[in-house]
């Protein structure tokens, strides 16, 4: 870690200018080390909802939850779209779907974007997926 950051403008100890250094998924031992070698150094822990998931998906936990992450940032443009159709496409079961809009990276997700689940007028008893934000001749009850 130490030669990587030696290959910035850390090299010159002369230099007042702020260096940004990135790590990800970096110990709380190695954060120790660096601020004891770097005087003044200070961090800023941010939280990146796709990383998180991918870590959790690479020691085989959640699927399902990726998937929804993936199909709501990427694929759905945020018009009215029946839960039960992207239970279907994503092959979540019903009993699930309760559980995966309360994970942490979900409910996140539904309320930067303003996301909300719901039976709209006029279209029956199925719930809804929609977001606020986009307009649409659909009212929520």
């Amino acid at each position: 870690m130490e030669q990587e950051v030696f290959r910035t403008k850390v090299r010159d100890f002369s230099s007042n200018e702020p260096v940004d250094i990135y790590l990800f998924g970096g110990e709380a031992r190695l954060k120790e080390m660096i601020a004891q070698r770097f005087k003044g150094c200070k961090f800023d822990v941010v939280t990146i909802p796709g990383f998180e998931l991918e870590k959790h998906h690479q020691k085989g936990e959640d699927k399902q939850e990726k998937l929804l992450y993936q199909y709501i940032s990427e694929q759905w443009d945020g018009h009215p779209v029946p839960v039960k159709q992207i239970r279907h496409q994503l092959e979540i079961t019903d009993t699930y779907w309760s559980r995966l809009v309360k994970k942490k990276n979900i409910k996140n997700l539904f309320a930067a974007k303003q996301i909300k689940t719901s039976r709209l007028k006029g279209k029956g008893k199925d719930l809804y997926l929609y977001c606020l934000t986009v307009s649409s001749p659909l009212q929520e009850p």
